[in-house]
């Protein structure tokens, strides 16, 4: 004990010293380390997002690394290069100037540049050298991991179109043992004018994604202040607007929930309240699905829709309020031969279950928005209704209309009324032309 305590300070001297030592040689052996942990969240990210990530440039020295990735589209294209350096762990002192626990796996911080030649949106939107996208990420010795993204504003014109962006975050948490992912994004304003107009002000979107073994399942919300659109050509503005939509997706095959609310929806001059919107889609082919959508985003051809997508579509329900009267339904769409993609048209592919109940007044608006939007003539509101409820399509309860149809093998059922599909057909033509 005396030994002890005659050289108590050179025994500490020497702990202090092997401790300097392996803080020294760690981070040399963390370099190595830290590269398979850096393929592993790159190839994370990868293979669940629509981009592609290719390292071009990778310059490993004792304490930090040296990387570029060049980040490409779905379509292959070049869009971003992804400038970074990686401190290697396990401690990184820096983080606990923002409270945060020095002990780290590595430390991420770089900027977005974007590839000059791109025609894709994404990298002219953000193509400022002075002011680029700038990401953290702390990757911790378990390979779990947290992202911050630093969004500039944007004020900038690309083609016809002007385009604002201003007090965006983006924030990303991966959880490594369950191949989780945890996400919010903030925007204060978004707007587009030019060839289309969108305007929306404080966005929040929260997503929660776990990818295990080809299955996806998870949710997202997001809610707006405000949204403004174009909608066939006027201006539709939507107050108090929030969505949740959850998800699950194994293999091929999707299933979706959707819940839409809006307070407000003022469109074609008219007011719309309390609307609600229930969605349900099982059996969702994905790949098909996602075509479809990326053929009217992207491609200048107009391509027909083909309608063996799902096999199960319900609304329940699709309600709102107007001055005119209350407007209420459900609709369900359920394939007759689940699974085959063979060329079907619409009405014989799907049985289909359909109720409304609306009121008088509000029908006749309903109609005349829809009808002005077509250049053909096509009888006044009033005239059409009268004809709908000569053939029973249209039942009168007080100063509300109601249908109730059901379709089995070509054939309906409206309103307890067993019609052909061929003689549904002419009797909706004749209510619309005849005079």
């Amino acid at each position: 004990m005396k030994a002890i305590k005659d050289y108590l300070f050179e025994i500490f001297l020497a702990i202090i010293s092997v401790c300097l030592l392996l803080l020294l040689v760690a981070p040399y052996w963390f370099g190595y380390q830290m590269q398979s942990s850096y393929e592993k969240l790159i190839g994370s990210i990868s293979s669940n997002s629509n981009y592609s990530y290719e390292v071009v440039e990778f310059d490993r020295s004792w304490f930090s690394t040296h990387a570029d990735l060049l980040i490409k589209s779905a379509a292959n294209q070049p869009m971003f290069y992804f400038r970074h350096q990686i401190i290697h762990g396990p401690v990184y002192l820096g983080l606990m100037l923002e409270g945060k626990s020095p002990f780290v796996g590595l430390f991420i911080q770089g900027q977005l540049l974007s590839i000059p030649e791109s025609n894709h949106l994404l990298p002219q939107l953000f193509d400022n050298k002075n002011d680029p996208v700038r990401i953290e990420a702390v990757v911790k010795i378990n390979d779990d991991a947290f992202l911050e993204f630093n969004i500039p504003d944007v004020y900038k014109t690309i083609s016809t179109s002007q385009y604002k962006v201003s007090g965006s975050a983006l924030t990303l948490e991966y959880f490594s043992l369950a191949n989780r992912f945890i996400g919010e994004l903030k925007v204060d304003e978004f707007l587009v004018q030019g060839g289309s107009v969108i305007e929306l002000s404080q966005l929040l979107l929260n997503f929660d994604q776990a990818v295990m073994q080809g299955s996806v399942a998870g949710d997202l919300v997001v809610s707006l202040d405000s949204l403004k659109l174009k909608l066939m050509d006027q201006l539709t503005s939507f107050m108090q607007l929030s969505a949740r939509i959850k998800n699950k997706k194994t293999n091929s095959l999707m299933d979706l929930d959707i819940d839409v609310n809006a307070a407000k929806i003022n469109a074609f001059n008219e007011q719309l309240n309390s609307l609600s919107l229930g969605v349900k889609l099982s059996s969702v082919y994905y790949d098909l699905f996602a075509g479809q959508i990326e053929d009217q985003i992207y491609s200048d051809v107009e391509k027909p829709v083909d309608w063996h997508v799902f096999d199960l579509l319900e609304v329940k329900p699709f309600s709102f309020f107007s001055e005119h009267g209350a407007f209420s339904s459900s609709l369900q769409l359920k394939s007759i031969a689940s699974g085959n993609t063979d060329a079907i048209d619409f009405y014989h592919r799907y049985n289909t279950q359909l109720n409304v109940e609306v009121s008088d007044i509000l029908l006749k608006r309903l109609y005349e928005i829809v009808i002005s939007t077509f250049d053909t003539h096509k009888n006044d509101a009033s005239l059409f209704i009268n004809k709908m409820q000569q053939v029973n399509y249209l039942e009168r309860n007080a100063n509300k209309l109601l249908l109730r149809l059901q379709s089995k093998d070509g054939k309906y059922l409206i309103n307890d009324l067993l019609i052909p599909y061929q003689d549904f057909e002419a009797n909706l033509t004749n209510a619309l032309h005849a005079k």
